[in-house]
């Protein structure tokens, strides 16, 4: 058996700086609904995106990342990009597994509609798209970070997911959890937790 190509590259770490950036750019308080959801980063639709090639995915999550980017480094690009996080200041990392989702809304419900009836997180939370297995239970997997102040809501709007297609990408080993820990970026529970 070869080397697996990494998850947890630079690339994906700098992609996580900009989220973390933009995501806490944002003016409080926060609408869980409506904050994550800048209409400079929309993308094309629901259906659009539940689409099962994962080309297709890969390539419309990297358009929302790339804009931000983009947005992120102002007029003519002179702002430099920033280094790769080493932290996830407080947040969490959430997986998502569209194909095997229900579109029953019991999600969206539980997190004051952070996530949408088909469980996909806000598209300014979105991280990065992994269409290979992740660890022994995934295939594929839309990575988000969710701040810290919406991690009680997460945590309820998971627990209600009957499919299981929505977690925190810490609550399985092997793949990206572990890869996440080995830089630092696992995370810490407090003594509340």
């Amino acid at each position: 058996m070869g080397l697996s190509q990494p998850f947890v590259t630079d690339e994906f770490r700098i992609s996580l700086a900009e989220t973390i950036a933009w995501c806490l750019a944002k003016p409080k308080p926060w609408n869980p609904q409506y904050t994550f959801r800048s209409p400079e980063l929309a993308y094309q639709s629901l259906h659009h995106f539940n689409n099962k090639s994962d080309d297709f995915r890969t390539t419309l999550i990297n358009d929302v990342v790339e804009m931000r980017c983009w947005l992120l480094r102002g007029e003519n690009n002179k702002t430099p990009r920033p280094q790769p996080a080493n932290s996830l200041h407080g947040g969490r990392l959430f997986g998502y597994n569209p194909d095997i989702n229900c579109f029953h809304g019991l999600e969206a419900q539980e997190c004051e509609d952070f996530l949408n009836v088909a469980s996909v997180p806000p598209w300014d939370t979105w991280v990065a798209f992994f269409d290979r297995p992740i660890n022994s239970l995934w295939e594929v997997c839309l990575v988000s970070w969710v701040p810290a102040e919406l991690v009680d809501m997460l945590d309820a709007a998971i627990s209600v997911c009957p499919e299981e297609s929505i977690w925190w990408t810490d609550k399985f080993d092997g793949g990206l959890t572990d890869e996440l820990e080995r830089v630092g970026l696992g995370y810490q529970a407090t003594a509340c937790d």
